[in-house]
């Protein structure tokens, strides 16, 4: 007997609504400095309810009908669904990555493929603690965590939901509705788990592993496939005849969503109770949804065309995206945003036509030839990436000074005390994330000292009391970037009395409310919040920079009063466009066959540097303000003295002939971060001997 169920194209209107936001986040459209659906990752929810809706109305017509569930049957039917169009991209981008991708991210994108074709590429980004979202574009496959979660959903629920149906038939919807609200509860638990002063090293480790578990488990999104399956088993109870009403709510749902998406950002904590709104306005829209009305169009033909190709459009999109990001080819540009659009669709409808629809069906491509390919093209990728990742990336492909790892772990743990030895001083390092890329060689080398090292670092975000950042457009403010923020950092600091605070980040950013521009082709693109006050309405840029400067004096003057020193690190230069992509340009488009002669010339006769001019230009306010700030306790340090204005007169240097100083556009590599440390050691130890 069949175990298809009614065919509801608004279905595919939903899913066609959900992809086209996640796209246009990921895309990030502004208009008037606003971005466009800046909520759009929610996009993803819709789809886990949708999931549930119909995984759950398939079992259970099979369970109503034949008592009992073909759970092979069903397995094969969603592994037909899902895994040749993975495969089939994943094919596609490895020859690609193999050219343009730096050793270490050729090895990160081979550990997850490995991890995709085992379905759990959400537990490998858990345990690497990659922090979703658009500062990770250099992971082409980070948005197949949800994919993940779908497929071990599909494994688990049929169980699932064939033992609550056979013992708790009679109280099946309050079962699952008591599910729904428990694992709603544990999921903002988790993710407002804090842990408690002295913020040493193991308890941050942990708040920030429960964070990240809390994001890309199944255990936090058990709700929104369950909430799909509460409609599935309420729709025998709907009432058809109130059709005002019905219409009403179905408006209402849509109205949830488009609000969330519009108006909640990735700067919001995620997931919590924030996405209960789309996955409820998705349930009314799906429960109480009519042909005819103000939301018609959901089952028009382009919204349910969009939507029969959304799995495509979701594959292809990201990693299209991220190429194009490490090629350097002008993503802030719309032109180039619109042929994404356009190329991502084009693919979507081939491999729709091509790859979908022929492996779904048992008629075209038998169960025998359908696993003989599918295993034999999965171990071409399981063989391909294991040799990748054994030789190092295929370092071999690249120069020397492309083939070293540049860049230290990331870590997210922002107040954090990594050693306490008692009556021993402390060397704290506070500022944003050009301080973090400074942090490990730095903790590194106080580690055998007698010298404690803490941090106050968060990403984004620098030291300066009574300030918040906030959405240019919408005022909202970044969570981690808010007065309360800056008051914590201040207490934190406060239990380290008679310390070497080592204080900086990125002045120029925030005083000129501009991304850097070398103007030699190298811009970063738009910055879309700034510093204000604690309620946000300071109207000018001038006024805004003074409050800048007043605070940030004061601050610093908080510090000293602690009886601390203070290390003030003056601006490091910024580079405007990605350095190591840069210098993959400059490499032999023969890749297979590297010549290093070749390539070394070039580097020497055309090394990457920017304007010691657009520098000072550019740094102007941040000198002035921090030169302002007179105390017999404050060190000064200029990191534009070790890269600029020496090798090449008038110019900023980013690299030797062995090693990048940066690892992206702005923050130090582990050689650079290793330059800049000579000095600040140098004065730590003068301190320490003269204290």
């Amino acid at each position: 007997m069949s175990t298809n169920i009614t065919y509801r194209p608004e279905i595919d209107g939903l899913r066609a609504l959900a992809v086209i936001s996640v796209i246009t986040y990921h895309l990030k459209f502004y208009f008037n400095d606003f971005t466009i659906l800046q909520g759009g990752f929610l996009g993803v929810d819709i789809f886990f309810v949708i999931s549930g809706y119909l995984i759950t109305s398939l079992i259970k017509k099979e369970i109503l009908s034949r008592d009992k569930i073909s759970y092979l049957n069903f397995l094969d039917r969603r592994i037909r669904r899902i895994i040749p169009l993975i495969i089939f991209v994943f094919l596609v981008f490895l020859p690609i990555a193999y050219i343009f991708l730096l050793p270490q991210n050729l090895m990160d994108f081979s550990k997850s493929i490995l991890y995709s074709l085992g379905f759990s590429s959400n537990v490998y980004f858990y345990l690497t603690e990659v922090e979703y979202g658009l500062e990770n574009l250099s992971k082409p496959i980070l948005h197949l965590w949800s994919l993940s979660i779908e497929q071990q959903y599909y494994i688990i629920f049929p169980i699932i939901f064939f033992l609550i149906f056979k013992f708790f038939k009679q109280r099946i919807i309050l079962f699952f509705l008591i599910l729904v609200f428990l694992n709603l509860f544990l999921m903002q638990f988790l993710g407002n788990l804090k842990v408690s002063p002295p913020f040493v090293e193991e308890n941050f480790s942990l708040e920030a592993k429960t964070v990240f578990f809390n994001f890309y488990f199944l255990s936090s999104r058990l709700w929104e496939f369950f909430a799909g399956t509460l409609v599935s088993l309420m729709e025998e109870k709907k009432n058809e005849a109130n059709g005002n009403l019905n219409s009403f709510l179905c408006n209402f749902g849509f109205c949830l969503i488009i609000f969330s998406m519009f108006f909640y950002n990735d700067r919001d904590f995620h997931p919590s109770f924030i996405n209960f709104f789309p996955v409820f306005g998705t349930c009314l829209i799906i429960f109480f949804y009519k042909e005819v009305g103000n939301l018609s169009f959901l089952s028009s033909k382009i919204f349910v065309g969009i939507g029969k190709i959304s799995y495509s459009l979701y594959l292809w999109h990201f990693p299209i995206i991220s190429f194009l990001f490490f090629l350097n080819l002008g993503l802030a540009n719309n032109l180039v945003k619109f042929y994404v659009i356009l190329l991502t669709v084009l693919l979507s409808i081939f491999t729709f036509n091509f790859i979908e629809k022929p492996f779904r069906q048992r008629k075209i491509i038998s169960s025998k030839s359908f696993y003989s390919l599918i295993t034999f093209f999965s171990l071409i990728l399981i063989v391909f990436c294991t040799r990748i990742i054994v030789t190092n990336g295929a370092h071999e492909r690249v120069p020397e000074i492309l083939s070293k790892k540049n860049q230290s772990k990331v870590e997210f743990y922002n107040h954090r005390v990594y050693e306490h030895k008692k009556e021993s001083r402390s060397v704290i390092l506070v500022g944003d994330s050009q301080l973090r890329a400074i942090k490990f060689d730095l903790k590194k080398r106080l580690k055998n000292s007698n010298l404690n090292y803490a941090q106050s670092i968060f990403d984004g975000c620098q030291l300066i009391i009574n300030t918040q950042r906030v959405d240019k457009v919408s005022l909202a403010t970044k969570l981690d970037c808010d007065i309360k923020t800056q008051e914590i950092r201040m207490d934190f600091l406060k239990n380290h009395t008679n310390s070497i605070v080592v204080l900086g980040g990125r002045l120029p950013l925030i005083l000129s409310e501009e991304r850097f521009n070398n103007e030699e082709g190298g811009y970063e693109g738009k910055m879309n919040d700034f510093i204000q006050n604690y309620d946000s309405s300071i109207e000018t840029l001038e006024q805004r920079n003074a409050l800048i400067e007043q605070e940030y004096k004061n601050t610093v003057m908080k510090i000293l009063k602690l009886n601390n020193f203070v290390i003030l690190i003056y601006p490091i230069p910024e580079v405007g466009w990605n350095l190591p992509r840069k210098l993959m340009n400059l490499i032999d488009k023969n890749l297979f066959k590297l010549n290093k002669n070749k390539f070394d010339e070039e580097l020497e006769k055309n090394p990457i540097t920017t304007s010691y001019d657009i520098y000072k230009k550019r740094s102007d306010k941040s000198f002035k303000l921090l030169n302002e700030i007179q105390h017999p306790k404050i060190i000064r340090i200029y990191p534009h003295k070790i890269f600029c204005n020496n090798k090449i007169h008038n110019r900023c240097v980013t690299h030797s002939q062995t090693d990048m100083y940066y690892y992206d556009n702005n923050h130090l590599s582990i050689k650079g971060a290793e330059l800049l440390n000579d000095i600040i050691m140098q004065e730590i130890k003068k301190i320490v001997e003269n204290d």
